[in-house]
């Protein structure tokens, strides 16, 4: 049988442990928060980067009318870039052939139109190796 000093160090390790789990896990929680804080502000500043280039670079936006269809899946999300969406993409808002949406110049096929191996539709091939435009 222990004895009764032995019961009690183990406890004050026991506690001793959980103390540090605890400190451990908030310490893990502020840096995954401030990890959060530091991505959320990289989005934050590479939208407007972009929002502000659309102006002046037109296949910019020409390549988010081909991006966009496929990379935003909930219709309020759609709604919110639906000036940078096709006229044909699903959910844009708008009735294929109406709004101000302009067919691209560079002879990208955006939409539904252009049929393709599942998750390329509406791209050509070399749209899908090329990336983004070059600003």
């Amino acid at each position: 049988m222990p004895r009764s000093s032995d019961q009690e160090r183990v406890q004050k390790l026991q506690e001793k442990r959980d103390q540090l789990n605890a400190q451990l896990a908030a310490m893990e929680a502020r840096a995954k928060q401030t990890q959060k804080k530091q991505d959320d502000r990289r989005k934050i500043l590479l939208g407007a980067m972009v929002l502000n280039d659309i102006a002046t670079h037109p296949e910019l936006k020409t390549y988010l009318a081909a991006r966009l269809p496929g990379f935003l899946v909930r219709p309020e999300d759609r709604k919110l870039f639906s000036e940078f969406m096709p006229a044909s993409a699903p959910g844009s808002g708008l009735a294929a052939g109406t709004g101000s949406h302009h067919a691209p110049a560079s002879g990208l096929v955006v939409g539904a139109a252009a049929a393709g191996p599942a998750g390329t539709a509406g791209h050509t091939a070399s749209d899908l190796v090329t990336g983004p435009p070059a600003l």
